[in-house]
């Protein structure tokens, strides 16, 4: 793991990132210098810009997934709406303001005609795409700082926030569906690094949660499980993010192979390989004594088996990586603190 080339335009540190979509060469960055940069990564060169957010630095990207010319940006208490299809190379002012609230919003998020909010005060908010009107705001449930939100579908999200909770949300009805909380480790230094969620991502398949802990651990959520199914501390300080960069799969053994990265305030970049297997049994004794005595169907008991991870690369950086997004080609892009 090695780094190819660099992206040079901002004045400050680059604090977000978001690709435009899974096989696209456009990128988005947010810096503390209150810009929002495009870049066609096939050129290496920035070629659009938003400049339109008053000197306050930006937290948060997302580019609609219904129409990839609509890029949602959070800065300060406000998320901004852009329609890239204007002609300007530099926009200086935005096509409309979707929401402003009371705090500092940290994380945003887009699926369908969905958009998730989350705040300083803990605060969870789904808008309509369409309308812009806020759809539902769920109950104030995380007791601290609500650092990073995601959708796991049309119907449900998942917020993590600094009181080191996870919730999952029923979007249709804004009720909570389940809570998962960490708690110090004793092996942890856990005064100066506690179990906060800085950061959460899902799976491909939508099944699992990944976890970015304060206190160096990644932490694996099955949506359906009460307890975690993987947990390891994969830094020595804090986890800030995840990505995944490739996946694969054996039809002989039922096993998955996929790949993380992950960075932390340690300033390093760490790369993982996770296996896990999907083993279906069937018990012949039980399903004979259904056949005989009460024709029930027979259901295969799945488990799926995370196994130990493996660290495959490290790299120290010179400056702390504040984000991560996964590339195409088995890449990605990180953003640090440096200007």
């Amino acid at each position: 793991m090695e780094v190819s080339d660099y992206l040079i335009g901002h004045k400050n540190s680059v604090l977000c990132l978001k690709l435009e979509s899974e096989n696209s060469s456009i990128i988005a960055s947010g810096s503390e210098d209150s810009t929002v940069r495009l870049w066609d990564l096939r050129i290496l060169k920035s070629t659009r810009c938003l400049h339109a957010f008053k000197n306050n630095p930006i937290s948060s990207i997302s580019f609609s997934q219904s129409n990839n010319n609509h890029i949602y940006v959070a800065s300060n208490q406000k998320v901004f709406f852009f329609d890239l299809r204007r002609p300007d190379v530099i926009l200086r002012s935005e096509d409309r303001i979707i929401f402003e609230g009371k705090e500092e919003i940290n994380s945003i998020d887009n699926f369908s005609e969905l958009i998730g909010i989350c705040d300083d005060e803990g605060n969870v908010i789904v808008i309509n795409e369409k309308t812009f009107e806020k759809k539902v705001k769920m109950p104030k449930i995380h007791l601290n700082v609500c650092s990073s939100i995601v959708f796991g579908g049309k119907n449900e999200i998942f917020s993590g926030g600094l009181d080191s909770r996870v919730v999952q949300w029923n979007v249709i009805t804004g009720k909570k569906q389940k809570e998962w909380g960490f708690t110090p480790q004793e092996s942890s230094a856990m005064i100066c690094n506690p179990p906060f969620v800085h950061f959460i991502c899902l799976s491909k398949d939508k099944e699992y949660i990944y976890c970015c802990l304060g206190d160096g651990r990644l932490v694996i959520l099955n949506k359906n499980k009460d307890s975690p199914i993987l947990s390891f501390q994969p830094h020595n300080s804090a986890v800030s993010q995840v990505c995944f960069v490739s996946e694969s799969s054996s039809s002989s053994d039922n096993t998955k192979s996929f790949r993380i990265i992950t960075s932390s305030n340690d300033s390093t970049l760490a790369l993982w390989e996770i296996n896990h297997e999907n083993s279906n049994k069937n018990s012949n004794e039980n399903k004979s004594k259904n056949n005989t005595k009460n024709n029930k169907k027979v259901t295969q008991n799945n488990k799926v088996q995370f196994q130990s991870p493996k660290e495959l690369s490290r790299i120290s950086l010179i400056n702390k990586p504040n984000w991560i997004e996964s590339l195409n080609n088995s890449k990605i892009a990180f953003a640090d603190t440096s200007d």
